[in-house]
């Protein structure tokens, strides 16, 4: 049996779909922090950990342990006279803790997409301690914590998870770790969970004490309870991680240790970028492991790093790429140099939405360059100065039902704060605001050329999602999107709110990685959707409801396609 081995992916799930595209084997394991953070910034997860700690202090002080935190903030918030600053940071806790989840299922189902749709081998996946309970996510089917598979003649067993806290996870979804040292083999979860499998595989994210497991300075930080299964039971592998410069192949007591290091893109300290690639490619005969092969990905190009095969019963190493494996050594970066510097261009979701958006491009609005610049120069001229619009060359229908739209055109209202927003199209027509728009925009652009509405942005509404932090806003995502790949006409109606978000980079990251995981969740499963219900479902599935404009563009594209 082959079987390929991929941990702490830290979220670099197109490298994931390349490995599974460019290789082939009987099994394929991705084991241990396979997202990064569960929300988009590293600050705002930091931010969310510090609400989790005054909480639990309180909790404590209460003498309510026994509670979930999120029970404990829902119970504590419908006390009567609460200070004002727990009620804010109460329900800013309630916010930023749906906010996580959301962000952390969108991402397990961009993997689990992934997967579907590149392979057909079984794929396995075990959490780490950056992961939620994978229960709880699209990759439940494929979830190895606490679960024995067979996998050919061998059974696959798994306990995920690791000891301490991670930042940014809540606390319901937390895998429970209860494995750790100083708990006795009887009343150690993972220990008897193995003894009663009685696995030939085992993937644990925590390695075994003694091997793989050294952090300075406080030395050997494994489970015991792991090696001392392994040593009295009859373990062919052992699949660890979670210490990325803790990498190679050990043998002993007849178990074989593999930890290939980190193969997603990680932060060291001092902020440096470590590029990862790291896997290990391995073939298991009836009586055990046979040859283990080190490998990188890089550049979507897979390199053999070292070749590790048994000859009388001892293992041999041959280096087949000294300069990779030298720069593993020194935890230097290969490719893309000792800096580490492969952070995203401030841009780069500029350029992700433009192709997006080029997707939709139907033969027939292609080449409307000299249209397009006629609309803008003639609203340019005749927009009233108390509404401004976004206009992109047209995809969708237009007044007439056999002529495409030449331009497509977005719509920036201030509506006030009277609750009665415009922004969902079955409420427009019954909207003033809106009519006098679309009947100004039609008698600029006279009958030469044809619009339709792509979308209307209430901006008062958006600036309070700013102000709440409501990250997942639909409204605050499609003015994001929209800025990031259309041309404005009137820019200062939209610049004070377009500044709010700016000021605020906590808060536009968040944005911006919502909008980047939903384009990447279309382009990663347009390809190979044929049907819209069946796109969209999955895109509900996460909690994201798709607006009728861009609706109306997926289907076209699906038809197309």
């Amino acid at each position: 049996m082959r079987l390929i081995y991929i941990t702490d992916v830290h979220g670099a799930f197109e490298r994931v779909g390349q490995i599974l595209g460019e290789t082939v084997a009987d099994l394929y394991i991705i084991a241990g922090d396979i997202v990064d953070i569960s929300f988009h910034t590293a600050r705002t997860a930091l931010g969310y950990h510090d609400l989790q700690t005054y909480f639990h202090g309180l909790r404590r002080g209460r003498g309510k342990a026994d509670l979930a935190l999120e029970d404990f903030v829902d119970e504590l918030l419908e006390e009567a006279g609460l200070p004002g600053d727990l009620l804010e940071k109460g329900g800013r806790y309630r916010r930023e803790t749906l906010h996580a989840r959301r962000a952390l299922r969108q991402q397990y189902r961009l993997l689990e997409n992934t997967i579907s749709l590149e392979w057909r081998s079984p794929v396995f996946c075990l959490p780490g301690n950056h992961d939620m309970d994978l229960g709880h996510t699209a990759l439940k089917e494929r979830d190895l914590h606490m679960t024995c598979r067979n996998a050919g003649p061998f059974r696959v067993a798994g306990y995920g998870g690791a000891g301490g806290r991670t930042p940014g996870i809540p606390e319901r979804y937390v895998v429970k770790y209860r494995a750790g040292t100083g708990i006795s083999e009887e009343n150690n979860e993972m220990y008897r969970f193995f003894r009663d499998k009685e696995p030939h595989i085992i993937v644990s994210h925590q390695p075994a004490y003694g091997i793989h497991d050294f952090v300075p300075p406080m030395g050997e930080t494994g489970s015991i309870a792991l090696r001392r299964y392994c040593e009295k039971h009859p373990v062919l592998l052992c699949l660890t991680g979670h210490l990325h410069d803790q990498w190679g192949l050990e043998e002993s007591d007849g178990t074989v240790f593999l930890n290939p290091s980190h193969f997603g893109e990680i932060t060291r300290g001092g902020g440096q970028r470590s590029e990862g690639g790291f896997f290990f490619d391995v073939d298991l005969g009836e009586t055990g492991v046979t040859r283990v092969r080190h490998r990188k990905l890089a550049a979507g190009i897979i390199y053999d790093v070292v070749v590790h095969t048994r000859e009388g019963g001892l293992w041999k190493q041959e280096v087949v790429d000294r300069g990779r494996y030298e720069a593993l050594l020194t935890g230097r970066n290969c490719e893309t140099g000792q800096d580490g510097g492969t952070h995203l261009s401030d841009d780069a979701l500029e350029k992700e939405l433009r192709r997006f958006y080029d997707l939709f491009q139907k033969g027939g609005s292609r080449g409307k360059g000299p249209v397009l610049e006629k609309a803008l120069r003639l609203l340019e001229k005749g927009l009233p100065k108390d509404f401004a619009a976004d206009v992109m060359a047209g995809s969708l229908e237009g007044s007439s039902p056999k002529r495409e739209a030449d331009v497509d055109v977005v719509f920036y209202l201030r509506c006030g704060r009277s609750g009665k927003f415009p922004c969902d199209s079955d409420k427009r027509a019954a909207c003033p605001l809106f009519l006098e728009a679309k009947g100004k925009i039609a008698e600029i652009l006279g009958d030469d050329i044809t619009f339709a509405v792509a979308d209307c942005i209430d901006m008062d509404r958006v600036a309070q999602s700013v102000g709440d932090k409501n990250y997942d806003c639909q409204l605050t995502q499609r003015f994001v999107s929209y800025r990031s790949m259309a041309r404005l006409v009137n820019g200062p109606v939209v610049a004070p709110v377009a500044a709010l978000i700016a000021e605020n980079e906590d808060f536009r990251r968040e944005i911006e990685g919502c909008i980047r995981s939903y384009f990447s969740i279309f382009l990663e499963t347009a390809r190979h959707v044929p049907s819209f219900p069946k796109y969209e479902s999955r895109l509900k599935a996460m909690g994201i409801i798709i607006p009728e404009p861009i609706a109306r563009k997926l289907r076209a594209f699906l038809k197309d396609q």
